[in-house]
């Protein structure tokens, strides 16, 4: 009798494409999921700084006046302004409450991460078009975060030569290289609004 011996490799062969495919499914499910849960993470924090903000407020005067009191508005008012990389100690204003409420939930202007607040009496809020209201703030989270498995370009680097296409991540932000080129000594500062580009 005679046995076919060429089909002895070829198990093996289907279990190393079939994990690799597994395993590469895996870690896009584990990347998501943590994105999700940033996500999340920072829509929470922003929603208790925004309530915080209104509840000190609510509790410290009648009608809202921008200056007045613990009222924050913004120079000039309704500018969105960054919190300070250290969280205020003390809650002086509207605006110290939603930075510290922020930095209590694991988000300061650090690293990866931009807490912004806008506040007004007097235009309506930018995210509920058309809502007439006596004060409004609005409390804004980005975080970039890094994911475990796949990557999506890296940070700058002085000197480096960048193909075009390439994806830099800075501010929070991933800037595609538009033109192909080596980058300058010293860090750009690199747009935060979609569409800008940026001189290197």
């Amino acid at each position: 009798m005679k046995r076919n011996r060429s089909r002895g490799g070829q198990a093996i062969l289907m279990v190393t494409c079939s994990l690799t495919l597994v395993l590469g499914v895996m870690s896009l499910v584990v990347d998501l999921g943590w994105g999700y849960y940033r996500r999340e993470a920072g829509q929470s924090a922003a929603d208790a700084a925004a309530t915080a903000a209104i509840r000190a407020v609510e509790t410290s005067s009648g009608t809202p006046s921008c200056g007045t009191g613990i009222v924050w508005c913004g120079s000039p008012a309704g500018t969105i302004t960054n919190c300070p990389a250290t969280a205020p100690t003390s809650a002086t204003n509207s605006f110290n409450n939603a930075c510290m409420l922020a930095a209590a939930n694991g988000f300061t202007n650090t690293g990866s991460k931009v807490v912004s607040v806008q506040a007004n009496t007097t235009s309506t809020p930018p995210t509920v078009p058309g809502a007439t209201v006596s004060y409004w703030v609005t409390v804004r989270i980005r975080e970039n975060t890094s994911a475990f498995f796949s990557t999506v370009g890296g940070a700058w680097k002085a000197s480096h030569a960048y193909a075009l296409g390439a994806e830099i991540l800075a501010n929070g932000y991933i800037q595609q290289v538009t033109t192909a080129g080596t980058s300058g000594s010293s860090t750009p500062s690199f747009a935060t609004v979609t569409g800008q580009t940026t001189t290197d």
